[in-house]
């Protein structure tokens, strides 16, 4: 094991800076003979250094590490510590291994959230990979006869020195054919995109892995849905996403989604005092095109619910020279400024708020694009 780390750390070194900006708070590493864990924490719940990561629970056998929210860990908390459980700590990391030692791979079906963890089980001489329902937090795996390495980006797993740096010429023509690429295929030959409700299990006493689906979508879902289970559910998963304990702000476009965000917070969760964020186009000189800006909506919903706005315009200046590093962010070409623009929108909202609430999604579910 002395070789292995001598070997591992220079590479554990590189994906720490690489991954510095997804958590800035703190990092760390975990070693053994089977496996090797290491994250970077951006501090949500319990802001002590004790809920940072790698989290051991050493009386579970269990050490994980994660990225994403799980909205109804609380919730979860309170059954768990009915069934006799007990916590040390107030963080969601504690809720998701206690969690998984108490009711087993069945945990990920009760998670309501967004992420993407690992599990090393040593009582159970195991290791488990597992990705959130819709696939929300990215999850990218190279898998080989001799080892397997994951990551919340690509580039750590192209910096490995076991891993060969191709390009998948197959993604690149659908890429530009489409603009998108059929999961799990990326642009990387060897290099895949683990699917959304999926887990992973290697069985270090057997040598066995199996991948398989821990959820899967209802086809009957919409028909049974009402407009009273959306306005409830909507309702329950905005209550859950201001539970936090830095400070939180909405990122308002003035459509639909995030004007509803706004409103519902205000009216029937009570939140008087939240800052909103935006972006706005200049269309002064717009000749070619319809405006763009929904500046005259932000502005409605700003007065409307009393809240401080601030709205921010990138002109080419800006936005040039973030194209580059947008691209090298999101791994694969883009085809829209609008990436660049959220990019530089979250440097600004990062210097009052360390969490923000979006719209992004509804389109998809609303079929919006239709």
């Amino acid at each position: 094991i002395d070789q292995f780390q001598s070997q591992i750390r220079p590479w554990l070194a590189q994906c720490d800076r690489l991954l510095f900006h997804r958590g800035p708070d703190s990092g760390g590493a975990y070693i053994n003979e089977n496996v090797v864990l290491a994250a970077r924490r951006l501090r949500i719940h319990d802001l002590s250094e004790n809920a940072d990561q790698p989290f051991e629970l050493t009386d579970h056998g269990v050490t994980l590490v994660w990225n994403g929210a799980i909205f109804n860990f609380r919730h979860l908390r309170r059954e768990l510590e009915k069934q006799g459980c007990h916590f040390k700590t107030d963080c969601d990391s504690e809720v998701l291994g206690v969690g998984y030692s108490h009711w087993g791979d069945s945990v990920f079906e009760r998670l309501d959230g967004m992420f993407a963890l690992a599990i090393l089980d040593r009582n159970r001489n195991r290791f488990i990979l597992a990705r959130d329902k819709l696939g929300i937090k990215p999850l990218f795996i190279y898998r080989s006869e001799k080892f397997w390495a994951f990551s919340s980006e690509i580039k750590p797993l192209l910096a490995h020195p076991n891993i060969s740096k191709k390009v998948n010429f197959e993604a690149v023509s659908e890429q530009m054919a489409f603009q998108f690429i059929m999961p799990p295929r990326t642009l990387f030959k060897g290099i895949d995109v683990f699917l959304p409700g999926h887990l992973a299990i290697v069985d270090f006493g057997t040598g066995t892995t199996q991948t398989r689906p821990y959820w899967q979508m209802s086809a009957d879902l919409v028909s049974r849905v009402g407009t009273e289970d959306i306005e409830d559910a909507f309702e329950t998963s905005l209550k859950r996403c201001w539970d936090s304990d830095r400070s939180v702000g909405v990122q308002l476009s003035g459509g639909v989604d995030s004007s509803l965000i706004c409103l519902l917070s205000q009216d029937r969760l009570k939140m008087n005092h939240f800052q909103t964020f935006s972006v706005l186009f200049d269309d002064s000189t717009a000749r070619f095109y319809l405006p763009r800006s929904e500046e005259t909506y932000i502005q409605r919903i700003s007065r409307q619910c009393g809240l401080q706005n601030f709205s921010y315009t990138f002109d080419a200046e800006k936005v040039r020279p973030a194209l580059a590093e947008a691209i090298w962010f999101n791994e694969q070409p883009l085809h829209g400024a609008s990436t660049v623009l959220y990019g530089l929108l979250a440097r600004e909202i990062k210097k009052h708020v360390s969490v923000i609430i979006t719209g992004e999604g509804a389109d998809d579910i609303f079929l919006g694009y239709f």
